[in-house]
């Protein structure tokens, strides 16, 4: 991240759920009939809408997710991260949203992902959707991935403004600031004392001479997800706030926070 200044975006086909990126069934009927003519592509074919979906639409899709919540979850420490040398920065929605370039690097998509059939729920008609229903399957995930509290911020290698960047069978870099993204970093809570004068030497190479740097505490926390019941885009965060992860690209929590996906 600090030697690319930029923020690692990994590619959907890459992620642990097999089912990243998928439709309802009944989401799928509806817009195979909107497109039952296909859909005409660059490279000559004509595609069904879900042989569009599952070979151009899912590859393109490029996500850095985050976890939101108020304080440090031992789950999400557990879970994702390696070893006791894994680190976790810090941030806040308003923070994620203002980092990126848009004058000059891609469109950036933010948003809370949506859990279960309950919150990804619509209408029978698609005329009455009112969603992106091109995006709205990269914010849907089961019941089982609640206690993650999702936030993602999502890029699309399809359009030609975003095709330039630098990909491979992972994911690519998005430039981003990092001193505006970067509010604080906590050290995994069984690494040892050493790490947080490494890193903050680290930081200070890099320019970050003002980042707080906190050593995790979650041994005295429940072993629990950690909800969040602050507005997104509320720019305020308490020093404790975590995201989750190493070298990876999940991230931190919210009053608003990030989290940490495969990279």
């Amino acid at each position: 991240m600090l030697e690319e200044n930029s923020i690692f975006f990994s590619r959907a086909d890459e992620q642990t759920d097999n089912l990243e990126g998928e439709y309802p069934e009944g989401m799928v009927a509806e817009l195979e009939r909107r497109f039952e003519d296909g859909i005409p592509s660059d490279d000559g074919k004509i595609y069904t809408f879900r042989e569009w979906h599952n070979q151009k639409e899912i590859p393109s899709r490029l996500i850095s997710c985050w976890s939101a919540g108020t304080t440090e979850s031992q789950r999400m420490w557990t879970e994702y991260t390696d070893s006791k040398e894994s680190i976790v920065v810090c941030s806040t929605v308003g923070r994620l949203k203002n980092c990126f370039h848009d004058k000059i690097e891609p469109v950036v998509w933010i948003g809370k992902v949506r859990y279960g059939k309950k919150e990804n729920r619509l209408p029978n008609s698609i005329h009455r959707w009112n969603v992106n229903f091109w995006l709205y399957p990269f914010f849907a995930k089961r019941d089982s991935y609640t206690w993650e509290n999702e936030v993602r911020a999502i890029v699309n290698l399809a359009l030609r403004k975003q095709a330039q960047l630098a990909h491979s069978k992972k994911g690519c870099y998005v430039k981003a600031d990092l001193q505006i993204l970067i509010e604080s970093v906590y050290i995994h809570p069984q690494s040892r004392e050493r790490l947080i004068g490494q890193v903050g030497a680290k930081l200070a190479n890099y320019g970050f001479r003002n980042v707080e740097i906190y050593q995790s505490q979650w041994d005295s926390l429940p072993y629990e997800a950690i909800c969040c019941s602050a507005p997104l885009g509320d720019n305020s965060s308490p020093p404790n706030q975590v995201n989750s992860a190493d070298a990876k690209s999940r991230a931190a929590d919210l009053n608003v926070r990030p989290k940490k996906c495969k990279s």
